[in-house]
């Protein structure tokens, strides 16, 4: 019986630690990803920025399901860069793309960004894809 309660509790304190290290894990990731936009871009994504284009803050949210995340990017870079992130993609223009951003003051924690959109597209897939350019065309939005 002694060995029967050891053998629970082995097994128990693994599930533990491994439910532990896994929550420690996707905090780590999650840290890694905010301070290093670009490669959680790329992870993400799975693409690389044009030349001259770089993240400037990632941040994600679950939304309308529990286990689905919505991944946010601000871009930077000249304007002809920033109108190369959708070469290669399924990305058209939209009109609806203004439409589908969130607030970005509280999403991204950044004042003083404009919601004036000079170019928005969509990439239809199973979960939409969003990419507008702000005016000024010094600023992009990415949705993932």
């Amino acid at each position: 019986m002694n060995l029967l309660r050891t053998k629970t509790r082995i097994v128990l304190v693994a599930l533990v630690c491994l439910i532990l290290l896994t929550v420690a894990g996707t905090y780590a990731r999650n840290w890694y990803w905010r301070t290093h936009p670009d490669k959680a871009f790329r992870a993400i994504t799975g693409r690389e920025l044009p030349a001259g284009v770089h993240a400037t803050v990632y941040r994600h949210r679950m939304d309308d399901a529990l286990f689905h995340t919505t991944h946010y990017w601000l871009l930077a870079g000249p304007p002809n860069a920033l109108r190369q992130v959708t070469n290669g993609t399924g990305f058209v223009e939209s009109d609806d793309a203004s439409k589908m951003m969130p607030n970005l003051v509280r999403l991204f924690g950044v004042s003083g960004l404009t919601r004036q959109v000079v170019t928005g597209y969509e990439w239809e897939l199973i979960r939409e894809r969003w990419y507008c350019i702000f005016a000024g065309e010094t600023t992009a939005f990415y949705a993932h």
